[in-house]
């Protein structure tokens, strides 16, 4: 997760944020309530769940304000906006990143990733 966090190049939490970290494999309703509950979270085991990831991202109002990471720290790291990602692509080694709201680090996820894609990220 740090690999990941340092790859958005944005903090996860601040002052009291509660950071979440949830298993892709809830099912969505579930999936659905914890990200809508949460000041900031992180979603594991994305491979063949990710549309049910995107679907509770969607459905919780936060899938523009989440990045998607890739094979963090290895040459073949991926990072985008979560909403831009081919569900048929995701590997099991990815995961979902919703930055805690503090200090608009939710407000910019796509402005942040074309600032930053030419010098670090592919898409």
């Amino acid at each position: 997760m740090s690999a990941a966090s340092a790859a958005i190049a944005t903090p996860l939490v601040a002052g009291d944020e509660v950071l979440s970290v949830l298993p892709g494999t809830l099912p969505v309703a579930e999936l659905t309530r914890r990200l809508a509950d949460a000041d900031a979270a992180v979603v594991l085991k994305l491979g063949r769940s990710y549309h049910t990831v995107r679907e509770a991202l969607s459905a919780s109002g936060q899938l523009d304000d989440t990045f998607y990471v890739e094979r963090a720290s290895t040459a073949g790291q991926r990072v985008l906006p979560a909403a831009d990602v081919d569900e048929a692509t995701v590997p099991y080694f990815s995961l979902a990143m919703l930055p805690g709201a503090g200090d608009a680090r939710r407000s910019s996820v796509r402005s942040r990733w074309w600032a930053l894609a030419p010098a670090t990220w592919t898409g």
